[in-house]
């Protein structure tokens, strides 16, 4: 079948998912494909992956690829009027499942598709066994869609595609947990830039891959409510779940509020340690650093207005972050401004040592807290930043039981004055499922 099972080399738990589906059922798969991405799960889809060239060698190299980690089938009716899927994917998927056990494979029904049918439609691939007692069989949660002519499909929709990517990013990272050295975190690439791409690089367990929702550095505001941040909480609760006790190095190319996102989800609190490579030297950034002096400094609170309820926050690291915030239109009045800024009047502070990143994010932590308490009805921070990817990460740890955070990315108009643009709406999230 494969050079990979000819010699018995074990399969790459951090591999692709090869999604094996009809056609027809295209609408379902690229929700699914979509979450997967979003949740970290690189997948192996014919849309994606094949250019001009003959199907079946393709797909029986794909299929026997070591790093191809395992496969999700998508069994619809329609599967019974597929000669590629019964007389090529499924019997090779089903022959390296029983010769290599590393080779994860996840059945699921679709179009309401019940177990003894599922028997009968994969029969023609060769199965001896009975599916619906030899396999773990997971059931898609449809929802009637009603047709014109008078009749019903069952369909997923995209929180059930969501829901089908967490269950696969759990199985994945079970897999790696129990073959990776104990002492070994995961590594997490994260893409959340608009110039990426979202490319499959090999070696890592946790690829997010955001980039096709990204204008440059810029994502829309329902696109972070909806799909970004609840991704990120799905992916702590599956390495809580799967992987208990790891802890994450992140890396990647990706936008400050992705950065703070992130670091706001894997906070200190939550008990999972999250550390950033930070580029290009790819030194570890991590809050377990000992702090050492940055020569970043903290300005009395500013009182701006009282009455008003919103509370700035100006990271002003690399660069003053004043000009823009006065350049932006659509701001609320500010009872008072936070400000964090490099000493002696230095046009930017260059933190050339982790503990000294770890230095600027306890300060920063503490100055909004020292200003949120010192001005009681405060409802929102608004966190304008000028740093590092990493120094965000570290900040985002820290910011637990303030209330929403409004994030904001730096417009960089040509010829004109850079403004900020909102991002992510950061909150205390409810306890992972």
């Amino acid at each position: 079948m494969s050079e990979v099972n000819a010699v018995g080399s074990a399969t790459d738990p951090m591999g692709k998912c090869f999604v094996s589906y009809r056609r027809s059922r295209l609408d379902e798969v690229s929700r699914i494909v979509e979450a997967m991405l979003d949740h970290g799960v690189p997948p192996w889809q014919d849309l994606r992956e094949l250019s001009s060239q003959p199907l079946g060698p393709a797909l029986r190299a794909a299929i026997g690829d070591r790093d191809t980690a395992g496969s999700l089938m998508w069994v619809s009716r329609d599967i019974a009027e597929s000669a590629t899927i019964l007389e090529l994917e499924a019997p090779l998927i089903f022959s390296r499942s029983r010769t290599d056990p590393t080779f994860v494979v996840e059945l699921w029904l679709a179009d309401n598709v019940q177990y003894d049918e599922a028997n009968e439609l994969l029969r023609p691939a060769g199965l001896v066994e009975s599916v619906s007692t030899a396999w773990h069989l997971e059931c898609a949660r449809t929802v009637p869609v009603h047709q014109p002519d008078g009749s019903v499909l069952h369909r997923i929709n995209d929180a059930e595609a969501r829901r089908i990517a967490s269950h696969l990013l759990r199985r994945r990272l079970r897999e790696v947990h129990r073959v990776l050295p104990a002492e070994e975190p995961l590594r997490l690439l994260l893409r959340a830039h608009g110039d990426t791409g979202d490319a499959y690089v090999p070696g890592y367990p946790l690829q997010i891959n955001w980039a096709r929702h990204f204008a440059h550095r810029h994502a829309e505001s329902e696109t972070w409510s909806s799909r970004l941040v609840p991704a990120l909480s799905q992916v702590l609760a599956a390495v809580r779940a799967s992987a208990p006790g790891r802890g994450i190095v992140a890396e990647g190319p990706a936008s400050i509020a992705s950065c703070l996102a992130l670091g706001s989800t894997f906070r200190e609190v939550t008990g999972v340690s999250l550390s950033w490579k930070q580029h290009p030297a790819g030194v570890i950034w991590s809050l377990q650093e000992p702090e050492r002096d940055s020569g970043c400094v903290v300005d009395p609170v500013r009182d701006i207005q009282i009455g008003a309820v919103d509370l700035a926050v100006f990271v002003s690291v690399t660069g003053n972050v004043e000009a823009a915030v006065a350049a932006t239109s659509g701001l609320p009045r500010f009872r008072g401004i936070v400000s964090i800024r490099p000493e002696n009047e230095a046009q930017r502070c260059e933190l050339q040592h982790p503990g000294q990143a770890t230095h600027v994010a306890r300060q920063i932590a503490r100055a909004i807290r020292e200003g949120r308490a010192a001005m009681p009805g405060i409802k929102c921070i608004h966190l304008f930043f000028a740093g590092p990817a990493g120094l965000a990460v570290l900040l985002g740890q820290q910011l637990n039981a303030l209330g929403p955070i409004q994030t904001y990315e730096q417009v960089q108009p040509e010829g004109g004055v850079s403004q900020y643009r909102r991002a992510a709406l950061l909150s205390d999230p409810a306890p992972p499922a």
